[in-house]
């Protein structure tokens, strides 16, 4: 076997190891920059195994052109392969993007309404509690009129009841000073109805003793 024979079986195996090696980045998700480095390195392999073909002795050129020509065609069916793998991988997986996009827009959407429904229905709480507050507050300012209305009656009642006070301390003083004044009287009389007995009294004497 010639060295450009044996040139063509190694890269042909290396040819071989950069296919599984790229099968292996696809099964994991490799990025596309990786894998296009990878199919780079393969035509460049395929550049070199078709120099060493030319290099080859004539008796064996036929021979190997056609093991290289079945080995390009293998290799540009991996490359199909491939890249129609990817680009359904692709596919399905900006599909599975669309989805998730549209299930967490929906998401958000749901979201949204019931926020909006809660908030409707803390407005309609607040309103019914605005109603009963309003109404509490009429109530107690109707209480605290009528209970003004009671004050003014009471501060009337009261007002009165010291004008009636007035007018009975008046009387018990004006009251006071008769009593004092009949008591005053009193003993003026009983004074000269003494005086009076005394002189009868002593008169009666003179004319005793005359």
């Amino acid at each position: 076997m010639s060295s450009s024979s044996r040139r063509f079986e190694d890269l042909k195996d290396e040819l071989i190891s950069l296919k599984e090696k790229i099968r292996i980045h696809r099964r994991r998700n490799a990025n596309e920059l990786t894998i296009n480095k990878l199919f780079i390195d393969g035509d460049r392999l395929i550049e070199m195994i078709r120099n060493e073909v030319t290099k080859c002795p004539a008796q064996v050129q036929s021979e190997m052109n056609g093991r290289f020509y079945a080995l390009l065609n293998e290799w540009n069916a991996f490359k199909r392969t491939t890249s129609s793998t990817n680009r359904i991988s692709n596919t399905f997986g900006q599909g599975s993007s669309t989805i998730h996009a549209d299930g967490t827009q929906r998401q958000i959407l749901q979201q949204g309404i019931e926020s909006l429904e809660q908030t409707s229905r803390s407005l309609q709480r607040a309103e019914i509690v605005a109603r009963e507050t309003e109404e509490i507050g009429t109530n107690i300012v109707d209480e605290l009129g009528n209970q003004r209305e009671s004050l003014l009656r009471t501060r009337e009642t009261l007002d009165t009841n010291v004008e009636n006070l007035k007018r009975s301390h008046r009387l018990i003083r004006t009251i006071n000073t008769t009593l004092i004044t009949n008591k005053c009287l009193l003993i003026v009389i009983i004074l000269m109805e003494i005086a009076i007995l005394l002189s009868i009294i002593a008169f009666r004497f003179i004319l005793h003793h005359k």
